[in-house]
C-alpha cells in the first residue's frame, strides 16, 4: 500500500461525516504522479446496488415486525435511498470532484461493506486461514458478520442483520452518558473502569442488549431506533424510563456520578461477553483459532484485549484502520482480486502511509511565521533530555500514520514516570477529561518485561495487563484498571522514534514514553506543519519538532 488518508486530515473536520473524500483523493493522486483519468478501476465500500430494490425489501420487511418505529426513521430510510442509489451516488460525488477540478468518473465498483471490512482486515494480517468478525454500526442491511478466510477467498458463515447492531447499542449508551456517539465511544471505554457490576443497573443495560449461551447476542430496538425520541435521535424515551435521565455535561471536568460509571461499566462488560461469546463458538465449530477483528467496533481496545487473553484464541489481529476510514482499503483489495485473481496480498508492516513534508517546506512556513527555531542533526537526544525533565514534546516527523492511533509522527511525548503527567496532558494539552488514560510506546525489544500479554501491539489497539511490578514506575501510562494498550516501536518501521525512546532509556533506565495523538480534543489529528506550529502555540506544549527543527517556548 503506498497511499492511504483520511478527508478529515485534509478539512480539519473530525470523521468527515456525509463529506466526500476529494482532498484525500486528490493527495493519493498527485503523491504518486497520477490522475483521475489514469486510474482503471475505482472501488466503493458500500453496495449501493442493493439501492433501491434489496434495501427497499428489507425495510418493508422492518415496517412489518417494527410497526412502530415512527416517522422519524421513515424519512431517514427515504435519505438513506437518495444518497445511495448508483445514479445519485455518482453524480454526487462528480459534482465534488468538479469542484476540485479532478475530473469525472465514468463508473464506479460497489462491494459490501462488511466484505470490504473482512478483506482489508484478513489480506493484512499475515495469516493463511482466519476467522474474521465484522462489527460496526451497520453496513447496508449488516450489523454483524462472521466469515471464514482461506487464502484468498472469503466465506460468510453468519449474519445479525439491522437492528442488532453493537455498534448502534454501543453509540446509543455513549448518547446517554453526554458524549458523542461514533466519535466518542473510546471516552465510554475509559470511563468503564472507574464504575462497577452493579447487579440493579446491569439488569437494566442487559434489556438493551442481551446474550444467548450459543454465541448469539440481540438488540432491544424499542430503546434505540423504534419509539419516541423526545431526548436524542440515538435513543428513545424508552431508554431514558429505564436508566433515568441521561446525562447533560456543563463542563469538561465536571464530576460524573456512579450511576453513569456504573452505566459504562455495564455496556463495555456486555459488549465483551457478546464478541467473547461469538469468537468462542465458531472456534468450536470451525477449529480455527487464528481471529481478524474489524469493523468500528474493533476500535474497542479493551475488547480486543477481552479476546486476546481468550484461552481458545492463538493469534489475533486488528487492523490499524479497522473504522469505515480503512474499509476502502478492502474494496481496493476485492476489485484488484477480481481482475488479477491469482493476487496475493502481503502482512501490512507499518501505517505510515500519509502525507510528509521535505525540510525546505518546514523551514519557509517557520521563516514566513518569523519564528525563532534550531535544527540539530539528530533531534533525539535533545528530545530525550527534555522528556527526562518532564517537557511536554510534540513530535511531527515522516510520514503520516493512517487510522486514529499515532504511532510516532504525529504525536505527543511526555514522561510516564512522573504521577502527574495525565493530569497535565488531559488539562493543559488535550483540553480533555482529566480521568482519560495515555498510551506508552516502548521499544519492542523490552515489550514482555512490560506486558503480560502481547498480541500484534505495533498499532495500539489491544489493551493489555502491565505487569505488577511496572505498574508503579509507569503510572501515567497505565489505566486505573492496570492495564494500557501498548505501541511496540521496531527500529526498523520507525527508526527516528525508536531512537527516541533509546536515549530516554539511557536517561532513565526506562524504554517507555507516553504517546498521543497530536491534536487536541474533538479534532482530528495534525497533518501539517502550519496546523502543527498552530497548536503548539495554543496549548500547554513545551517543545515543537518538525522533522530537525526545534522550536521552544523557553
Amino acid at each position: 500500500m503506498l497511499a492511504c488518508v483520511e478527508e478529515e486530515r485534509f478539512i480539519r473536520e473530525k470523521v468527515a461525516r456525509d463529506r466526500w473524500p476529494v482532498y484525500s483523493i486528490k493527495y493519493c493522486l498527485e503523491s504518486l504522479g497520477l490522475t483521475l483519468e489514469s486510474v482503471d478501476k475505482i472501488a466503493v465500500a458500500w453496495n449501493c446496488n442493493k439501492y433501491p430494490k434489496y434495501m427497499a425489501d428489507f425495510f418493508a420487511e422492518q415496517e412489518i415486525l417494527y410497526p412502530e418505529k415512527g416517522s422519524a426513521f421513515r424519512n431517514n430510510e427515504l435519505d438513506i435511498f437518495k444518497r445511495y442509489t448508483p445514479d445519485n451516488f455518482l453524480a454526487n460525488l462528480n459534482f465534488a470532484l468538479q469542484s476540485a477540478r479532478l475530473g469525472v468518473i465514468e463508473q464506479l465498483e460497489y462491494y459490501d461493506h462488511h466484505e470490504c471490512h473482512a478483506a482489508a482486515s484478513f489480506y493484512h494480517s499475515g495469516f493463511d486461514e482466519a476467522l474474521v468478525f465484522i462489527m460496526d454500526g451497520s453496513g447496508e442491511d449488516e450489523a454483524t458478520t462472521v466469515w471464514l478466510a482461506k487464502g484468498r477467498k472469503l466465506e460468510k458463515l453468519k449474519t445479525f442483520k439491522l437492528p442488532h447492531s453493537l455498534g448502534r447499542a454501543y453509540s446509543s449508551i455513549t448518547e446517554f452518558l453526554g458524549f458523542r456517539a461514533y466519535t466518542d465511544e473510546g471516552k465510554v471505554m475509559g470511563l468503564a473502569p472507574y464504575g462497577k457490576l452493579e447487579p440493579e443497573t446491569h439488569k437494566k443495560v442487559q434489556e438493551l442488549l442481551s446474550i444467548n449461551e450459543n454465541g448469539d447476542y440481540t438488540v432491544n430496538p424499542g430503546l434505540i431506533y423504534y419509539g419516541k425520541h423526545s431526548y436524542n435521535s440515538r435513543f428513545t424515551d424508552g431508554l431514558v424510563e429505564l436508566l433515568g435521565p441521561p446525562r447533560i455535561p456543563l463542563m469538561r471536568n465536571e464530576d460524573i456520578s456512579d450511576h453513569y460509571k456504573n452505566v459504562a461499566f455495564s455496556i463495555q462488560y456486555l459488549l465483551e461477553q457478546a464478541v467473547s461469546g461469538l469468537v468462542r463458538a465458531f472456534i468450536e465449530k470451525t477449529g480455527i483459532k487464528k481471529v481478524c477483528i474489524g469493523g468500528g467496533v474493533a476500535m474497542n481496545c479493551k475488547m480486543n484485549g477481552f479476546v486476546s487473553e481468550m484461552k481458545e484464541v492463538d493469534e489475533l489481529f486488528v487492523h490499524p484502520a479497522s473504522h469505515d476510514g480503512g474499509a476502502n482499503i478492502g474494496a481496493a483489495m476485492l476489485s484488484l482480486k477480481k481482475y488479477v485473481p491469482e493476487i496475493s496480498f502481503k502482512k501490512l508492516s507499518h501505517a505510515y502511509v500519509g502525507p510528509s513534508y521535505s525540510d525546505q517546506y518546514i523551514e519557509n512556513v517557520l521563516n514566513y511565521s518569523k519564528l525563532k527555531w534550531n535544527k540539530l542533526d539528530n533531534p533525539a537526544p535533545f528530545i530525550a533530555d527534555k522528556l527526562a525533565k518532564g517537557k511536554i514534546v510534540a513530535l511531527f516527523q515522516g510520514k503520516m500514520e493512517m487510522g486514529a492511533r499515532s504511532l510516532g509522527n504525529r504525536s505527543i511525548l511526555a514522561n510516564p514516570l512522573l504521577k502527574d503527567t495525565q493530569a497535565i496532558l488531559n488539562d493543559h494539552v488535550k483540553h480533555r477529561e482529566v480521568w482519560r488514560p495515555f498510551c506508552p510506546s516502548i521499544l519492542e525489544e523490552y515489550g514482555k518485561d512490560f506486558f503480560e500479554h502481547i498480541v500484534h501491539p505495533e498499532y495500539m489497539l489491544v489493551a493489555t495487563k502491565v505487569r505488577d511490578e511496572k505498574v508503579k514506575l509507569i503510572p501515567s501510562a497505565v489505566h486505573v484498571d492496570g492495564t494500557a494498550r501498548p505501541q511496540f516501536v521496531s527500529r526498523k518501521t520507525n527508526p527516528y522514534f525508536w531512537e527516541i525512546i533509546e536515549e530516554f532509556r539511557k536517561i532513565t533506565d526506562v524504554p517507555v514514553i507516553i504517546n498521543t495523538s497530536f491534536n487536541i480534543m474533538g479534532e482530528p489529528i495534525i497533518n501539517t506543519p502550519e496546523e502543527a506550529i498552530r497548536c503548539f502555540y495554543s496549548t500547554g506544549l513545551d517543545v515543537l519538532v518538525l522533522e530537525k527543527y526545534i522550536l521552544t517556548k523557553d
